[in-house]
């Protein structure tokens, strides 16, 4: 099947293409906030972008109104949730790029997240500390 591959994994990359939302300007596109809302003002302009005589150019980079989306985007490190294979289904829990029906790229977590201590399900324990956490709620004996 072709799920199998999944079998031992618990975290998955999807690549896919984000959704496109077309000429956008800088508050949707780059969540600036905006201008006052009130008094003939308006409110979802950018404002300046640079200083005039020098350096007398806008920078690369800049972030500007624009075409935003329909591009090719990976969320990493999606938490696998369930496998069917005979279904050949991946259940997945997270963010997945791109609309409804669109053709994504699964691939095995490339840089999964490490297991911390102190997690509910993880068996590790650091014998330093239960030692040190042991000795605390002891009082110190007396030297006669």
């Amino acid at each position: 099947m072709l799920v199998d591959i999944f079998d031992g994994e618990r975290f998955v990359d999807v690549e896919g293409k984000s959704k496109g939302r077309g000429f956008a300007g800088v508050v949707r596109r780059h969540g600036f906030g905006g201008g006052p809302k009130s008094h003939g003002h308006m409110f979802q302009v950018q404002g300046s972008i640079g200083a005039s005589s020098f350096p007398s150019r806008v920078f690369p980079g800049q972030r500007m109104p624009g075409h935003y989306g329909d591009a090719q985007t990976t969320v990493r490190n999606l938490r696998i949730r369930g496998i069917d294979a005979e279904e050949s289904l991946l259940l997945v829990e997270g963010a997945v790029p791109g609309a409804r029906d669109g053709v994504i790229l699964i691939s095995k977590a490339k840089n999964p997240p490490r297991e911390r201590r102190g997690f509910a399900g993880s068996g590790t324990v650091d014998p330093l500390k239960a030692s040190k956490k042991a000795s605390a709620g002891k009082a110190p004996a007396k030297k006669k």
